[in-house]
């Protein structure tokens, strides 16, 4: 369905109307995460951004200006809680359909586990997750260490460069100071961390030395 969708064309009038109703929306409290994440994943896939000359991520800030990181979250929840009923999402807090989406596929359509994330308040929800994951995953709660380094400002301009690069490639947002800055960090600095461990090291060497044979 959602090819079908993509597929469509849409018009740039009618994608100038997706999203004026998406900020009455959003600015009115009319809608709740989920109807929100629902409507705003539709427009994406009608092309809405592309019609307007803009990248997705580009359109939500426009859209949504200092709130679309959490439009964002709530589009990739509504996204990974493909599934479950559009009714039980509209009755789940906002913060338990992200605790849900930590588990695998199979357990996010799990009729007890879903009814616990539209019952239980995000803290108890949160508890069930980590729980979960450990129990039947081996997954535990990560240990926290502090990682920092003193460098010349030159390096350290050139790994801020690299991190907003990175952020770009995500599609997240780091440069603002707000709830999730420091989870959005955390992303990119996972990802640049297996960009590297997971390339093989004559890679890597070429890459950074370059070809000793051209």
């Amino acid at each position: 369905m959602t090819q079908k969708i993509a597929k469509k064309e849409i018009s740039k009038r009618e994608a100038e109307q997706r999203t004026a109703q998406h900020k009455r929306d959003f600015a009115g409290l009319k809608k709740g995460w989920s109807h929100l994440g629902r409507e705003v994943a539709r427009s994406v896939d009608l092309g809405v951004p592309v019609k307007l000359g803009m990248t997705m991520r580009a359109w939500l800030d426009s859209t949504f200006e200092e709130s679309s990181s959490n439009i964002f979250a709530q589009l990739k929840s509504y996204r990974a809680l493909k599934g479950v009923p559009d009714d039980v999402l509209d009755a789940m807090p906002a913060s338990n359909a992200a605790q849900l989406t930590r588990l695998p596929q199979k357990d996010r359509i799990d009729a007890h586990i879903v009814s616990q994330a539209v019952s239980q308040k995000p803290k108890e929800f949160k508890g069930t997750v980590d729980n979960l994951r450990e129990s039947k995953y081996g997954i535990t709660k990560s240990e926290w260490a502090t990682y920092a380094r003193r460098v010349p400002k030159e390096i350290h301009d050139q790994m801020i460069e690299a991190e907003i690069k990175i952020a770009h490639v995500l599609q997240v947002d780091i440069a603002e100071d707000s709830e999730k800055r420091a989870s959005n960090l955390i992303l990119v600095l996972e990802a640049i961390a297996q960009l590297i461990n997971g390339t093989d090291e004559s890679r890597l060497k070429t890459e950074i030395e370059g070809d000793s044979q051209g």
